[in-house]
């Protein structure tokens, strides 16, 4: 919820008393903070807003509050479906705003309304144009919104995990299925699902922060050769994803978890190489790629207690070497601060008899 929390000298109820009603306007934009109606049991207020905007009306509450650090809290008295719009926002922004001009020495100490609050002090010729952009930002937000609920239809939900595994029913059709364990923001999983359309991709990805970003821009691709898992990659393999499934697994630019006491957290161990190599069909492949030349030795010679694993390719790039695999945004950056890039691919064997 849109709020702004401002440090003040004296109780906000003489204030509000004193300077309220208030308006603000901006071209066609104009917000009246009318009466306000005081709890003294709660030490809250319930300021009447009126919001006017290109001949549309809204009218809703702000609240303002004294908090037990005897700070001002303002933000909406609970209304549905209205605190997304940037008219509603400033308006908030505004109240705050005021209440910290109309109190000797108060700032503005928190709020998630900074990009209108900045619009205040800004030279008036200057505010519609930034009003204007603040209407764009939303417009995209909103798009951004819309696009990751799409995406969220190719999630797995948290019922999918308690049940086996099935490809089929997962993807709708009986496709290899491949699987890229950290996505990150998913360039090599969209390249490839619309290289490949005849070739199914899990991405597992544990990062919150990345699953936004790559459920939005599922939402705006909709491969529908694609599924996402937020959930341990680790304890998918051990649990989960069944025997001989698998086309391919992915690796790419896992965290190198630099301290020694952080060493466990290492994606790539002995117990997931064997879950892979259990999960790989006859023939499958693991792809694996890092940045730090360590960790790439440490999986070489991993790998070499594998004996139905067998190394196929490796490849080190150089900063300036041409050939670029372009799997990620990080590995672009690695590449063009300096660092060296080490690749490799592994088959699966099975034993003779």
């Amino acid at each position: 919820m849109p709020h702004v929390i401002v440090s003040p000298a004296k109780s906000f109820e003489e204030i509000l008393t004193q300077n309220l009603p208030a308006v603000f306007q901006l071209d066609d934009y104009r917000v009246k903070f009318g009466t306000p109606y005081f709890d003294n049991l709660y030490k809250t207020a319930l300021v009447e807003t009126l919001l006017l905007e290109k001949g549309f009306q809204k009218s809703f509450y702000c609240k303002v509050s004294l908090r037990e650090d005897s700070r001002i809290a303002v933000h909406l008295d609970p209304v549905a479906k209205i605190e997304r719009s940037p008219a509603v926002q400033v308006a908030v922004a505004r109240l705050g705003y005021l209440l910290k001009s109309w109190i000797p020495n108060a700032e503005i100490v928190q709020s998630n309304l900074k990009r209108y609050l900045q619009l205040f002090d800004l030279p008036k010729e200057k505010q519609s144009s930034r009003y204007r952009e603040l209407i764009g930002f939303y417009r995209h937000t909103i798009r951004e919104v819309q696009n990751r609920a799409i995406g969220e239809i190719y999630l797995l939900q948290p019922i999918d995990f308690f049940e086996p595994c099935d490809w089929e029913r997962i993807f709708a059709n009986q496709n290899p299925v491949e699987v890229e364990i950290g996505p990150g923001k998913g360039r090599f999983l969209f390249q490839e699902a619309q290289r490949r359309p005849e070739v199914n991709f899990l991405a597992i990805e544990w990062a919150g922060r990345y699953l936004r970003i790559l459920l939005g821009r599922q939402g705006k691709k909709r491969f529908r050769n694609v599924r996402f898992a937020h959930a341990d990659a680790r304890r998918l393999f051990r649990d989960w994803i069944p025997e001989n499934s698998l086309q391919a697994v992915h690796i790419y630019f896992p965290d190198p978890w630099w301290k020694k006491r952080h060493s466990k957290r290492k994606l790539v161990e002995p117990k997931l190489i064997g879950n892979l190599e259990r999960s790989l069909r006859e023939e499958g492949l693991f792809y694996f790629a890092t940045d730090v030349k360590d960790y790439f030795e440490m999986v070489l010679q991993m790998m070499a207690d594998f004996p139905n694993f067998r190394k196929i390719s490796e490849k080190r790039y150089s900063p300036d070497d041409p050939e670029n695999p372009d799997r990620s945004n990080f590995e672009t950056k690695m590449r063009k601060s300096g660092h060296w890039v080490y690749e490799a691919r592994w088959k699966k064997f099975s034993p003779m008899r």
